[in-house]
């Protein structure tokens, strides 16, 4: 038994960190901070002998995560162990695609050292690159042409069960626009009464897509986490990383990611071409695909996404320190107009009418 240090403490953490990267080949290896994203998790590159890959440090452990954050990522099924990456990455590769290879893992200490796929996502000084930006459609609709598992076996006893994205998992995520744009728009909390007519309207949206497709949903399928392979084969130009929380749940979802990138401003052309390239592959693999259906769940799907981001940008902002993230809100502003102008959502509109302005 380890005396002097906790199992949560830096030190600690440092320690499993050295023996792993000893253990795999990787000892005395330059490490640096890698810039991470929006989530817990932090990252640093691994350096030794011109091989380069990406150690995933995963810190839900012991007190490190407050219990209200926890209780929320369990409402909304966020991966809270890092099985799910070793899970869902060994089931991509095993179907073709380009997920980092993992080069070692301890469960246990939240530790997976994995390939480096590089930095070059579907955007290039601010803007969209079309050609990335189709390739991904394409892949996406790959994806959901293929049959995926409940459960995945990871190694020995180890498995993972794939969540589901159950309908009151995706208004609990749609309610953080009440818990914090809201307040940023109006300067109160929101009323029971307006929380009440919202919760409402959100269960009978959804219950209107009950009967679409539905797969895996990697969850964040937009261009921080979708890696360009210049060299790469057509089927592997696209390496895909941030696919811990993959839920059983309307395939649409992705699409909408994608299609309305939060970190892009995607113009409603680019939007319609890359929903007709999705659409065209769609029919290919099947004659029968419901491209109607689609559209329903896509315009529902959509305007989750977008409800659930404005809550959370400004949840980066405010109780995060991330300030950085309300640049993004005029944009996430825009797709939310563009959603309601389609007619998608047309009980849902009003709504939004009165309160999201």
């Amino acid at each position: 038994m380890m005396t002097g240090t906790s199992a949560s403490s830096p030190s600690y953490q440092s320690e499993q960190i050295e023996a792993l990267l000893a253990k795999s080949g990787w000892a005395g290896a330059q490490r640096r901070h890698l810039a991470g994203d929006a989530s817990l998790r932090t990252f640093e590159t691994v350096a030794e002998g011109g091989r380069n890959a990406v150690l995933m440090r995963w810190p839900f452990t012991g007190n490190q995560v407050p219990d209200a954050v926890r209780s929320y990522m369990t409402r909304v099924h966020l991966a809270q162990d890092c099985r799910s990456v070793l899970a869902i990455g060994q089931e991509l590769r095993a179907h073709g695609f380009r997920a980092p290879e993992v080069f070692a893992a301890d469960i246990e200490a939240g530790l997976i050292l994995s390939e480096d796929l590089g930095r070059t996502t579907l955007v290039e000084h601010g803007r969209p690159v079309e050609e990335r930006y189709h390739a991904a459609a394409k892949l996406l609709a790959r994806l959901h042409g293929e049959a995926w598992p409940e459960v995945v076996k990871i190694s020995g006893n180890t498995s993972y069960q794939v969540p589901v994205y159950t309908s009151e998992a995706l208004i609990a995520e749609a309610s953080l626009f009440l818990d914090w744009y809201y307040p940023e728009l109006a300067g109160e909390a929101a009323p029971q009464e307006v929380r009440t007519e919202f919760e409402a309207l959100w269960k009978k949206a959804l219950s209107s897509i009950r009967s679409a497709e539905t797969g895996w949903v990697l969850r964040d399928f937009h261009s921080p986490n979708l890696l360009w392979q210049p060299a790469a084969a057509e089927a592997d130009r696209i390496g895909l990383i941030d696919f811990q929380d993959t839920v059983i749940g309307p395939v649409a979802y992705d699409a909408a990611s994608l299609f309305l990138d939060a970190r892009t401003d995607i113009s409603v052309e680019l939007e319609s071409a890359l929903r007709n390239a999705y659409v065209a592959c769609r029919v290919d693999q099947n004659a029968n695909f419901d491209v109607t259906s689609f559209d329903r769940a896509y315009g529902v799907m959509a305007l989750q996404r977008i409800t659930k981001i404005l809550g959370i940008f400004v949840r980066l902002a405010r109780r995060d320190n991330k300030p950085g993230y309300l640049g993004h809100l005029p944009r996430m502003q825009g797709y939310l107009q563009r959603v309601l102008d389609s007619g998608a959502v047309p009980d849902l509109k009003e709504w939004y009418l009165r309160y999201a302005r």
